[in-house]
């Protein structure tokens, strides 16, 4: 509780609360649940570099963390890929894309079999050029000699800053089998023998400061600060975004939206019932900041943050409207009549 937390403001009928929560939240679909994962590495006919993952893009930033992976580990261009995705007749079968598991199987998967299809083309390229694969590089736009080889030359160093010595085109034309790699794996699976228990977990904490209104019972979040531990980042904007996008999923369902049913049915069927956030609500400030540091010998990765956003909020909330008037929350969303209080008014007291 901060030193004012709860007391009369200029205004009296407001009150200011401050309240954390931390939380944890299972990656995957669970022990006893299949869980599979897979993709594949191509170079096609054209000299793109196909990557095939049965995931699909609903708006999470999935293709861009796939691009950064792939640009990292194989050292290529954004515009030396091709990327295929959801359509069941091209892809492998990667698993579904929920429960907050596609970044860390996409790692999983690149890890798998990205250095042994980097390898193929180096080899591949080694016979083109009749130089050993081992004074080559992937680069952007094709093969180059490593700036770093053993025994290296002033003059290999000068050709690697330049032009790629063999595209990837060409390297494609040459005969042979094409080049592919594919790996089929599954999501770890816990010794935890209990159905639905989970191996991964991403964490989080959050503190909020909120503004209660004792006249109206509305609630206004000014500030919120999440701070997460999932692993390395790949994505930063994809990762921010994910963050603060479950976090206005939470402020909703924990200040706004009440699904109210009559007989079965729900009893909103348009959002001038049923109130979701607007950015007007969510104006307070957020910060979002990430540990990345896994413990010694992890080596899953980055972890998926698909829902972790959404999960710490709510209550760090409720703690917060404790604070500012002593008020219990039992249920969401909070019942703005549960914090209409006002006889307070004037009198400091607390419920």
């Amino acid at each position: 509780s901060g030193p004012h937390a709860g007391l009369p403001t200029l205004r009296p009928w407001l009150r200011i609360g401050r309240g954390a929560a931390i939380a944890m939240h299972g990656a995957g679909l669970g022990r006893g649940i299949p869980d599979p994962a897979g993709g594949r590495l191509t170079l096609a006919p054209d000299g793109r570099i196909e990557a095939a993952f049965g995931y699909e893009e609903c708006g999470q930033g999935l293709l861009a963390t796939l691009e950064q992976m792939l640009v990292e580990q194989l050292g290529v261009a954004v515009s030396d890929l091709r990327l295929i995705v959801g359509d069941t007749d091209l892809v492998p079968d990667s698993g579904s894309s929920t429960a907050s598991r596609a970044t860390s199987m996409l790692y999983q998967t690149l890890r798998a079999i990205g250095p042994a299809f980097a390898a193929r083309l180096l080899e591949r390229a080694g016979q083109a050029l009749r130089r050993p694969a081992g004074e080559l590089a992937l680069g952007a736009g094709g093969i180059r000699l490593r700036t770093d080889p053993e025994g290296g030359s002033e003059e290999a160093t000068e050709e690697a800053a330049g032009e790629p010595i063999l595209s990837y085109g060409e390297l494609a034309r040459m005969p042979g089998e094409a080049i592919r790699c594919e790996a089929a794996l599954h999501y770890p699976v816990t010794p935890d023998r209990r159905t639905g228990a989970h191996y991964l977990y991403t964490y989080a904490a959050v503190a909020v400061r909120v503004e209660v209104d004792l006249r109206s019972g509305r609630v206004r979040v000014l500030g919120q600060h999440h701070v997460v531990a999932a692993g390395p980042v790949a994505n930063p904007q994809g990762y921010l975004g994910q963050i603060e996008g479950g976090s206005g999923m939470a402020h909703g369902f924990a200040l706004g939206e009440d699904a109210r049913m009559a007989g079965g049915v729900y009893a909103f069927s348009n959002f001038d019932g049923y109130l979701i956030p607007t950015i007007a609500d969510l104006s307070g400030e957020t910060v979002v900041e990430a540990i990345e540091a896994l413990p010694p010998g992890d080596l899953y990765g980055p972890r998926g943050v698909g829902e972790i956003g959404s999960v710490a909020l709510a209550p760090a909330i409720a703690a917060a409207i404790h604070d500012a008037t002593g008020i219990r929350v039992s249920r969401l969303p909070v019942e703005p009549e549960l914090l209409q209080r006002l006889d307070w008014l004037g009198k400091g007291e607390r419920a």
